[in-house]
């Protein structure tokens, strides 16, 4: 299965759809032509495990054995039977993994739960369409079944008794991206099957491909993914026209042709964007006729119509009701795959030139997918940022499109039960007035009539809210000149502005949707911006809306953190300092935190234990660490080191060993520095003298309620620490003195001895401790953690040492608080019952030669997190 699984990403994602093409301008068979030396060199290129002989082998193997049917099956392969095609198929090779991993319940195709790891690993890659309309098209030919649903779930199910009973109770998605959880990449093709001129701009925004197969290394200068997609629109056109027009005989193209199948050709033989480009405008012409004249019309209440797709007719639209209305948007596509599948199975395609054409769309298609869905080996949030800037990046504003995103993120999940609940996560805006109007906005396209009836709008009312995260960014001063500017000047000046716009929202009590903002967010890469920037901003919330009548003390904590960092020291300081600095307690939530849950020695085992790290970072992970240690049993025994490293790294960023005022300061005077990141910088009680000029980002109060009554942080040891005055002196420099800030973004090698990596997983264990007392919640969000973080595999998720309870494991006993989420499902092509699934059936076969955790074992702890996550709920 392993290697079928390896063959299939060879044949539909790393072939190159020029290859194909070519072959096809020339007559010949490309879904039954294998160029054996390609394919010998990619199998051992891209699985090390593999020698050239052993590709040979699995080249021969694939010839002989998956392009062919076998024997006995339940399906209907190509060459079936008396008379058979010799030659084989690519397609074949589909039947062959979809017959052993899916199969048919109640009309909709599902996984089979042992096989479900290894579904999800290669439909990451190559979508599950693929291979779902390929076994139906193949199972209703063998059994001569008409075929009138295409509306079965975005992410398929299982056959899990027992799971699937589960998911029939009370569940909560707690961490949802609102943008990037829809069907993404569906919504953002559909869009450019049905227009394909004038993206060449868009296209160029794709300049750095994320897609690691060698085919864009070879031909991106000669093909570029524009003009692929373009050609792969000529071709769907033309598929859709044949099968519409129920013809007999498929007639290929050729430079004689007239017609669509003229403008087909050209388009497919076009060499450059510039010669496309004309082609493009009069495919446009085909589609919009195909449009008004087949495509079916979805119609509102208010009797306005919409069209997402020529190819969802209404013979696929017939009769359905529910969350079945809002899924047909993707049957068009679906009855498109369905439709040649099946006729390729039946052999009812004498003409081979129409299995080159679908051969060359279904590689263009996963091509594209590659740049849109995230399953590449790169980790890390960078990598993510690419993937999470291109999630609606081919979705015009204000289009069909643009209002199915959030329709279909939230009532798909929504409308399968009264019994889900999500908070759906969008970003602030400046005022008032813009933030009201994004609310509306997402409620409108949310309930838009055109695509789900009363009943499902019923459903779904009052089951979502809406978290506001602000975005963490680059401070764009990091290097500046400009005096008597703080760190991230810029990033602090517009989360003020986007809090008192939260606060104006939730006291309009004229603004009937105000309730829906339960809850706030800082999201992004957290490498790029500190938790104290936005410290003020929680502590202002919180307390700022206490007084609120009809929705006292609504407004929940959460805060992305602990996900990406510089080294484990770094991540675990970052969520110490949103415990310290926005004073979280009880109830309140961290998203992600999976520094609280690695295997620190493991972490740094695999770099040697050598940091490569900024000196600014270094400096406040060492004094951080002293402090945080102290009371642990290794403190003794490292303290000279950390003590060493404190002083050489000191004299690095402030270039000597004593301050301006000729005062030498100790770990204590840093530490207590530290402690007052979380006030705003620009409060009087930092400056060193009244007379100083500072920056003037808050000199904007009209209408500022108690903004300046949450300038500083009123822990007891936040208030100790300002009365030192090396320490505020030390946090000025921090803040506005331009050679430390230069000399702090240096990087420095530094090497950990085993003893203080022993003392930093003494750390970790002790905030866990912390955490677990304070009952503070962990948002773990699976698939996301394992392609951003360093995660080794599910049965690796730091979940198991978050909460253990129930589990025979060898860990430290903990039961924190903890939910189970998607984050970005649109992105990682997940689903919530997807999440859970993964993490059971990979503990099982962790366990499956013990007798400690059983399978019923593994879906009470299962069972004890989806309640968790319901009493998580900001309310």
């Amino acid at each position: 299965m392993e290697n079928l699984r390896q063959a299939l990403k060879l044949l539909f994602l790393q072939k190159s759809p020029q290859e194909i093409l070519g072959k096809w301008s020339k007559g010949g068979s490309a879904d039954a032509e294998i160029d054996r030396e390609d394919l010998r060199l990619r199998y051992s290129d891209d699985y090390r495990a593999f020698t050239l002989d052993q590709s040979d082998c699995a080249y021969q193997h694939l010839r002989n054995v998956w392009m062919h049917a076998p024997d006995n099956s339940v399906l209907h392969f190509a060459g079936r039977g008396a008379g058979a095609d010799k030659q084989g198929t690519v397609f074949n090779v589909l039947l062959h993994f979809a017959g052993e991993v899916l199969l048919e319940t109640n009309g909709a195709p599902v996984c089979r739960y042992e096989h479900l790891l290894r579904w999800n690993d290669l439909t990451a890659c190559l979508g599950e369409d693929i291979f779902t309309t390929s076994f139906l098209a193949a199972k209703d030919e063998l059994s001569g079944t008409k075929r009138q649903n295409y509306c079965w779930p975005v992410v398929i199910g299982h056959d899990n008794r027992a799971l699937n009973e589960l998911f029939r109770h009370k569940m909560s998605d707690l961490h949802f991206h609102l943008k990037g959880s829809s069907v993404n990449f569906e919504l953002n093709w559909m869009s450019l099957m049905n227009k394909t001129f004038g993206w060449s701009n868009t296209f160029g925004m794709l300049a750095r491909h994320q897609d690691s197969s060698p085919v864009y290394e070879e031909n991106a200068g000669q093909m570029p993914l524009y003009l692929y997609v373009v050609k792969a629109a000529a071709i769907r056109v033309l598929l859709f026209d044949f099968l519409s027009g129920n013809k007999e005989i498929f007639s290929c193209p050729s430079k004689h042709s007239t017609g669509l199948q003229g403008l087909v050709w050209r388009t497919l033989n076009a060499a450059d964007i510039t010669e496309v480009q004309y082609s493009a405008r009069l495919l446009d012409d085909v589609i919009q006729s195909f449009r008004n004249t087949i495509g079916h019309r979805y119609r509102g209440t208010d009797g306005s119509e919409l069209i997402p797709d020529y190819a969802i007719t209404d013979r696929n639209t017939q009769y359905l009701q529910g969350i079945d209305r809002l899924l047909s948007v993707l049957s068009g596509e679906r009855w498109l795959l369905y439709q040649i599948f099946r006729g390729i199975y039946a052999g009812k395609w004498s003409n081979r030139h129409l299995n080159s054409l679908f051969y060359a769309y279904l590689a263009i298609k996963t091509k594209f997918r590659a740049e849109i869905i995230q399953h590449n080996n790169r980790a890390g949030f960078d990598n993510f940022n690419i993937y999470e800037k291109r999630k609606s990046l081919f979705i015009p504003d204000g289009s069909v499109y643009d209002g199915l995103l959030a329709q279909l993120a939230v009532c798909e999940f929504l409308g399968q039960g009264k019994k889900r609940f999500l908070e759906a996560r969008i970003a602030p805006k400046h005022s008032g007035k813009r933030l009201k109007r994004a609310i509306r906005g997402v409620n409108s396209n949310v309930s838009r009539s055109h695509f789900i009836d009363k009943e499902t709008a019923q459903k779904i009312d009052g089951r979502y809210s809406l978290t506001l995260h602000f975005i963490k960014q680059k401070d764009p001063d990091a290097h500046s000149r400009v005096l008597f500017r703080c760190r991230q000047a810029e990033l602090r000046k517009k989360v003020y502005q986007e809090a008192l716009a939260i606060r104006d929202v939730r006291r309009d009590s004229f603004f009937s949707q105000r309730g829906q903002i339960r809850g706030i967010d800082a999201a992004n890469s957290e490498i790029l911006t500190r938790p104290e920037v936005f410290a003020q901003a929680f502590r202002f919330l919180r307390n700022e809306l206490r007084t609120d009548a009809q929705y006292p003390n609504s407004l929940g904590l959460t805060y992305h953190v602990g996900e990406d960092f510089l080294d484990a020291v770094d991540g675990l300081r970052a969520v110490d300092e949103v415990l310290t600095f926005m004073g979280f307690h009880n109830g309140d939530r961290l998203g992600h935190a999976i520094v609280l849950g690695i295997d620190v020695r493991n972490y740094y085992a695999k770099r040697h234990n050598i940091l490569i790290i900024p000196l600014q970072v270094l400096l406040d992970n060492v004094v951080w660490l002293y402090h945080k240690g102290q009371d642990l049993p290794r403190f003794c025994r490292v303290r000279r080191e950390l003590e060493i490293l404190y002083e050489t790294t000191y004299r690095k960023v402030y270039g000597t060993d004593k301050n301006s005022d000729g005062i030498r300061p100790s770990l204590w005077d840093y530490y207590q520095s530290w402690l007052l990141r979380g006030d705003n910088p620009d409060t009087r009680l930092l400056r060193r003298n009244d007379s100083e000029y500072c920056s003037d980002i808050f000199r904007f109060k009209a209408g500022n309620g108690y903004w300046h009554a949450f300038d500083l942080n009123p822990t007891s040891d936040s208030i100790l620490a300002r009365k030192n005055d090396v320490a505020r002196k030390l946090y000025y420099d921090y803040h506005y003195n331009r050679k430390v800030k230069e000399r702090g973004a240096r990087t420095e090698q530094v090497s950990l001895s085993d003893e203080l990596v022993a003392h930093i997983a003494d750390v970790q264990e002790k905030m866990l401790c912390e955490i677990e007392r304070q009952n503070i919640c962990i948002e773990c969000n699976p698939t996301s953690n394992l392609l951003i973080g360093q995660i080794e595999g599910y049965r690796h998720h730091p979940i198991l040492r978050f909460h253990n309870h129930g589990l025979n494991l060898n860990l430290p006993p903990h039961a924190i608080s903890v939910s189970i989420n998607t984050d970005d499902k649109g992105i990682f092509a997940t689903s919530l019952e997807r999440e859970y699934s993964l993490l059971a059936l990979a503990l099982e076969k962790e366990f499956a030669k013990e007798k400690e955790n059983p399978p019923r074992t593994i879906y009470e702890w299962l069972d004890q997190i989806r309640k968790m996550a319901a009493e998580q709920r900001f309310r």
